[in-house]
């Protein structure tokens, strides 16, 4: 039906290579001398004030198939004229309205030129001009041309007006009607560069990358990368290099010329009242080709790089300056687009590792040694609230910390830390979750005492191992469930008292509280200060402090059979009395703790049983911590001295 109401006509004018739809439609009219409006009609069937742009974007198969029939050109000749050519690789296309969506700088209000484009061809007009990563011509090797010089407006704008006749070439702005500027755009003086000019390169490698529809340069090589989302990256870094005061890295990332050109047009601006707000600056594609070219050309300079480790060298001078200058916060630099690749967040990572918190370091897992691209997926989902205790295990706190730190700040404070990687959760939120004893403000403090010590990086990588490790390997004991148990019932007096004989520990009944203590915190990973029963107090607390240095072996054993009776009492039959991880998995880390575990067992037994020493004084003969000899004794008590039969109890 649409072929039989569609006249063919009688000229024949082929497009150009590349040329916009538009552009060859006003070359019909003009040598048709046809108005603008009557050849829109004549070809498409549609108005050209309310439908003539989507002819640029988008048109419908009915005006697609319309437009064949009248020019006798193939249909999809016809749509490679449109911004539909470069769909989801430089522009996203509402396919319902016709009219461009959200693309990262997807395309310019207007349309770029080269005026000696316009010159060879009469005026005819490329459709990639109208493309926000247009800045440089190809072809002529010069800057595009964004305003009319005698009117300073942009081109093609707005539809032409229909009872116009198109002239191509000449500036088609009504300053008063029907008076048009009428200035001849191919008379433009441009300035050639050479073709090793950056912006030259840069240009060829987004062409290219639209062209393929993939990222496989520089950093993206070996992980490249869909064109949408590497684009995406590259406007993130423009974005930072465009903000005002102008960085000073920019020099050594842009040629003169075109930073030359960018300050001039944005002093034009200013001295019109025209300048974006820097903080804008950026967020869509540039009016301006100089503008865009420093953007891209710039973040291309640090992308292009041979290596994720060459890049970050760059990019962490660009971000020391920004923060230094207050003008942007972490969250803006890590979090802001969320088009960024892998690749792109790995080297902020790495270019961010020094001036960063301890607490967003591990939110954004920043980590020691190459930096690799991340996995954006896990191989298992687990809740790993259910995976670590408030207290964080013994023989990993003991490692991990140093000595500095008393352990109870510094093990719920790691706890909450390995739930905070790869998390942009606040720290408030796992220190509710585990229960924890410490305030916000102390468990800060006590990362950035970590942060500030020279074993930081080691410290940060065995947390992100930890974390790793149990989410991945879910641990026996649900410390969700250990945390909500009654522990009422945990030791009445009658149960002690058998403990003892049966041991052959001396009965000392009063030492119910101080054991009680001891099994709470050793079965519910928590701290027993804060248990909420009449043996939850800081005395109480002192006295369970030195219960491993009165332990034997056979207390011990008779204290987690009844620990174990405990929790199958409680419907907890499969999971030990407590756990935890291989500490084999950060061997390779020299860690502040990891001197003071290396001492003679036996030496230590007879110092506690023959030399009858204080744990103070076993750690000043061994060079050891008191907390590393306490845990020590916990997990491999000092047998009863043959003279005694048995072993006191603390006071």
């Amino acid at each position: 039906m649409m072929a039989a109401t569609t006249r063919t006509l009688p000229l024949r004018v082929p497009p150009l290579p590349g040329e916009s739809l538009e552009s060859w439609l006003e070359t019909l009219a003009h040598r048709y001398r046809a108005q603008w409006g009557d050849l829109l009609d004549a070809v498409a069937h549609v108005d050209s004030a309310r439908r003539g742009y989507r002819l640029t974007v988008c048109p419908t198969d009915a005006e697609v198939a319309s437009i064949a029939t009248a020019t006798g050109v193939d249909p999809d000749a016809v749509r490679a004229m449109t911004l539909a050519h470069f769909a989801d690789r430089a522009v996203a296309i509402d396919a319902a309205s016709g009219l461009a969506g959200y693309f990262p700088w997807g395309i310019v209000t207007g349309s770029r030129f080269c005026p000696q484009c316009l010159a060879e061809t009469e005026g005819r007009w490329q459709l990639s001009w109208r493309l926000g990563w247009s800045f440089i011509c190809l072809r002529h090797r010069c800057l595009l041309v964004d305003r009319c010089p005698g009117c300073h407006n942009v081109q093609r704008l707005l539809p032409l007006y229909g009872r116009n006749i198109p002239e191509p070439g000449l500036c088609a702005t009504i300053l008063h009607p029907p008076r048009r500027c009428a200035t001849a755009l191919a008379d433009i003086p441009t300035a050639p560069m050479r073709t090793s000019h950056s912006a030259v390169v840069a240009q060829h490698v987004i062409n290219d990358m639209i062209e393929r529809n993939i990222g496989d340069f520089g950093v993206y090589r070996h992980a490249p990368q869909p064109c949408r989302d590497v684009l995406g990256d590259i406007r993130s870094i423009a974005r930072r290099l465009l903000t005002e005061p102008e960085p000073r890295v920019l020099e050594r990332l842009v040629p003169s010329d075109v930073l030359t050109a960018h300050r001039e047009v944005r002093c034009w601006k200013r001295g019109r009242g025209r300048a974006p707000a820097a903080q804008y600056l950026g967020r869509c594609a540039p009016a301006d080709a100089a503008t865009a070219a420093v953007g891209v050309t710039g973040a291309l300079s640090i992308l292009a790089a041979d290596d994720i480790e060459s890049a970050c060298v760059l990019l962490r001078e660009l971000l020391d300056e920004l923060r230094a200058q207050g003008r942007v916060s972490l969250d803006w630099v890590l979090a802001r687009e969320p088009l960024k690749t892998p690749v792109l967040k790995s080297i902020e990572r790495s270019a961010l590792e020094q001036g960063v918190g301890a607490l967003r370091e591990r939110s954004y897992r920043i980590a020691t040694g190459p930096t690799q691209i991340p996995s954006t997926h896990r191989a298992t989902e687990v809740d790993l609230f259910h995976c670590v205790p408030t207290l964080l295990w013994q023989a990993c706190s003991l490692l991990i910390a140093p000595p500095q730190l008393t352990q109870k700040v510094v093990r719920p404070t790691l706890s909450a830390a390995i739930l905070l990687v790869g998390s942009k959760d606040p720290l408030s939120y796992p220190l509710e979750k585990l229960h924890s004893p410490l305030t916000e403000a102390r468990a800060r403090r006590a990362f950035g005492y970590l942060s500030r010590s020279s074993y930081w990086p080691n410290i940060r990588a065995a947390l992100i191992r930890l974390h790793d490790f149990v989410a991945d390997n879910p641990p026996p004991i649900d410390y969700s469930r250990r945390r909500i148990l009654d522990y009422r019932d945990l030791l009445n007096v009658e149960q002690w008292l058998d403990i003892c004989k049966s041991s052959g520990t001396r009965l000392r009944a009063d030492c119910l509280t101080t054991v009680q203590f001891y099994l709470y915190e050793r079965i519910s990973g928590m701290p027993g200060a804060l248990a909420h029963y009449e043996w939850s107090n800081s005395m109480v607390a002192a006295y369970a402090r030195q219960l491993p240095r009165r332990l034997t072996p056979e207390l011990e054993g008779a204290l987690r059979a009844h620990a174990e009776a405990f929790l199958r009492a409680h419907g907890i039959d499969t999971e030990p009395v407590d756990w935890h991880p291989d500490v084999r998995l950060v061997d390779d880390l020299e860690l502040p703790g990891a001197g003071n575990m290396q001492i003679d067992i036996a030496d230590l037994h007879q110092l506690i049983r023959e030399g009858d020493l204080s744990l103070a004084a076993c750690a000043e003969r061994l060079r050891s911590t008191v907390p590393q000899l306490r845990y020590i004794l916990s997990i491999d008590p000092a047998p009863c001295a043959r003279r005694r039969g048995s072993t006191n109890c603390p006071e």
